[in-house]
């Protein structure tokens, strides 16, 4: 899991950090810290996801309420927990749709369970859905091993049970490609063509990748190197093996 621990002082940024690490260990788990709101939304616009986002309510420049402000109304979904002093606060979180809230100093107590309820969230099984023919099809994540795009349409390449099945819709790769980081943090884009499933990529080189299905898919020359630190960072963390 990744996690955005955002604090404008240092020794609470650097006592959450600790305590999730020691709750969840190092190898399941990878905390990137910020000191206010501003670097979060620019790393968010970067192209950083996040599975959670630690919010302090009470910073400089930008507070974490205009913060998570800010990520609702970009259509950003993920988590968050607010961290404040002031418990009366909290009221305001519910307007932004808060996961939890913790207070200063940190209750190892209440944080363990905090990090059980989120585990609980983001791991149980996420679908999208999408429209063919005047019908809602749901998708299981899990099931995606790619997703192409071809003309006007964008294609679903799914595996279930050792079985392949495609799903042709009219559509674009970039609003595919915002749905799916709205629910997980497991897809890349690989080509101007092509979103994978990391989860179910089962090898890959400098300028391929396999997927579970068998299929081997090119890798954009101008990104190679970002997919490979890419690859390396979820498998580091998610225990995944390749």
């Amino acid at each position: 899991m990744r996690f955005a621990i955002v604090d404008d002082e240092e020794v609470f940024r650097s006592q959450i950090e600790k305590a999730i690490y020691k709750l969840c260990g190092p190898e399941n788990v990878a905390c990137y810290l910020y000191a206010d709101g501003k670097s979060l939304l620019t790393s968010i616009g970067n192209g950083n996801r996040f599975d959670a986002i630690f919010l302090d309510i009470e910073m400089e420049e930008i507070d974490g309420m205009s913060t998570a402000r800010t990520l609702r109304d970009n259509n950003n979904n993920t988590p968050i927990i607010f961290i404040t002093s002031h418990t009366e606060m909290a009221m305001d979180g519910y307007d932004v749709a808060a996961f939890r809230f913790l207070g200063k100093p940190i209750d190892p107590e209440r944080l363990k369970v905090v990090l059980r309820d989120l585990e609980q969230m983001l791991y149980k099984e996420t679908s999208i859905t999408v429209q063919k023919d005047g019908e809602n099809i749901i998708i299981p994540i899990s099931s995606i091993q790619y997703v192409e795009s071809m003309d006007n349409d964008v294609i679903y390449h799914l595996w279930n049970s050792g079985k392949s099945n495609e799903l042709q819709v009219r559509g674009t790769l970039s609003s595919v490609f915002e749905k799916l980081v709205e629910v997980s943090t497991d897809f890349y884009k690989i080509h101007r063509c092509t979103i994978v499933n990391l989860k179910n990529v089962k090898r890959y080189s400098a300028t391929d990748v396999t997927m579970e299905c068998g299929t081997k898919l090119t890798i954009a020359k101008s990104i190679r190197s970002k997919f490979r630190l890419a690859m390396f960072d979820f498998v580091k963390k998610s225990g995944h093996s390749i």
